[in-house]
């Protein structure tokens, strides 16, 4: 029984000594090759030169196909717009970067134009200043005179469709700051201009949004989704979405109405010293609100909660009128 114990062992020595045989030395590799893909790679961008030190008339630049664009410095203009977009998917990184409108009383063009109904639109990260100067009159924090200069808009692009806008700041701009149908806007302020801060159409969404010292409405967005927003010392309306939805919402110290909806709903939100009715939502919906100290105009019939019969009040303060 001891023999095919040997010969397997004999076999397996004669199998290993026969198959592994010398390979030789090893070539050198090199260094190492990068092993990431830099961001050209991942998506090709391309850059946006800043405004030379004398800057001349706009627009600066003009988008005209798809893709992703940069700024490398601040863009100035003397009149006309900053950037023009003509075409459809394009995203706007402005880098930390402002677009300033040198134009002298009245002002002119816009910050950033996108073209009839250019969509998927994405613009980002940045500044829009203009020149408009907001003086204030009376006693009241609402009231004041604008002397438009600079860009007339901000963002203007009333038919598009789609834009995202977030992390932008528009201030003193002589029309709107921002003036678009249908939008998605995010961690956005509208400052200081001179016929209302940001207008939307169309089903718009509107969070985590600020407008101050505007000379119309706050935020106007008719048919859509407020959330999460301030709107103060407006000459107009604090926060306006007839058709719409506001939840999380504060509205103090507006030249109209704190939030108006209408035909909408108002949930969890606060309106405080408004010149006109705090909330206002005829036959609409108003939940778990809280108003207070609105209706200082003498013409307004005084009405914290504004709801006619067939509207609905739940939860609010005050509770009755």
């Amino acid at each position: 029984m001891k023999t095919p114990i040997l010969l397997t062992a004999l076999t397996l020595l004669t199998f290993s000594s026969t198959s592994v045989q010398a390979q030789g030395p090893l070539a050198n590799p090199g260094p190492p090759g990068p092993t990431m893909k830099s961001l050209d790679q991942i998506e090709a961008r391309t850059a946006i030169p800043k405004s030379p030190v004398v800057p001349g008339a706009g627009p600066h630049f003009v988008i005209s196909q798809p893709g992703s664009y940069y700024l490398t410095g601040n863009i100035e203009v003397t009149s006309g717009n900053g950037i023009n977009i003509t075409a459809s998917n394009v995203t706007l990184d402005l880098n930390g970067f402002s677009l300033i409108s040198k134009t002298a009383s009245p002002a002119g063009g816009s910050a950033i134009s996108i073209t009839g109904g250019m969509a998927g639109i994405e613009i980002k990260n940045g500044h829009i200043t203009g020149g408009t100067a907001r003086t204030p009159v009376g006693d009241s924090q609402w009231d004041a005179t604008f002397t438009p200069a600079g860009w007339n808009d901000g963002v203007f692009g009333p038919f598009a469709k789609n834009v995202i806008l977030t992390q932008l700041t528009t201030e003193r701009c002589g029309n709107f700051g921002i003036r678009l149908g249908k939008a998605n806007i995010s961690y956005t302020s509208a400052n200081g201009n001179g016929a209302g801060g940001i207008m939307t159409s169309g089903g718009a969404v509107i969070t985590n949004a600020t407008a101050t010292e505007n000379g119309g409405d706050g935020i106007n967005a008719y048919s859509g989704t407020v959330a999460n927003v301030n709107s103060g010392n407006n000459m107009g309306s604090g926060i306006a979405a007839e058709l719409g939805v506001v939840t999380n919402a504060t509205a103090v110290f507006n030249g109209s109405i704190g939030i108006k909806a209408g035909l909408g709903v108002v949930s969890n939100s606060r309106a405080q010293a408004n010149f006109k009715a705090g909330i206002f939502v005829s036959l609409g919906v108003a939940s778990h609100c809280v108003a207070y100290l609105n209706s200082t105009d003498p013409t307004t019939v005084d009405n914290e909660i504004f709801i006619l019969p067939g509207g609905q009040r739940d939860a609010c303060v005050p509770a009755l009128e």
